[in-house]
């Protein structure tokens, strides 16, 4: 997979001529792009720093209520990309799947089944950290009176690292 198809901006960057002449990118543009490769490991893959910037400068068409974006396309001065802010919630929001290309919207509750995962859905549970010396954590109700129990645990067996 090359880098434009994975997100990154690198081939993006400002160029300023530093002492002797030199060419050298810009300090910021690179920043944004190291932390945009960090989240990556986090399933925060389907945004880019000029997609976020799309969001910043184009905030007016977001609902307020949603965080939905209404529509709406900014046009980058650098890369002069046109960004569709249709559909997008404000900031996308993790998890963020795919690739910038692939523009998923962002997912603003992490559990909301009505929605497909492309369009902000999905059924995320905690797995980890839900028992302590072998006794479930979850607390009882009256409603639930027996211990709700969590999904099985993978096995440290399994684990790669």
């Amino acid at each position: 997979m090359s880098s434009s198809e994975r997100g990154t901006a690198s081939r993006n960057l400002r160029v300023a001529k530093a002492k002797g002449g030199y060419d050298e990118p810009s300090m910021e543009d690179a920043l944004a792009n190291e932390i945009n490769r960090g989240a990556w490991t986090i399933g925060y893959t389907g945004q880019s720093p000029e997609r976020l910037k799309a969001h910043m400068k184009m905030m007016h068409v977001f609902d307020v209520k949603t965080l939905r974006a209404k529509g709406g396309k900014y046009v980058d001065p650098v890369t002069k990309k046109e960004y569709d802010l249709t559909g997008d919630y404000f900031g996308l929001p993790w998890p963020c799947y795919g690739t910038p290309a692939l523009k998923h919207p962002g997912s603003p509750n992490l559990y909301d089944t009505s929605k497909h995962v492309m369009d902000g859905g999905g059924n995320f549970r905690a797995i980890f950290g839900m028992e302590k010396d072998g006794s479930i954590c979850w607390r009882r109700t009256a409603r639930t009176p027996k211990v709700l129990t969590s999904p099985p645990a993978i096995p440290s067996s399994t684990m790669c690292c």
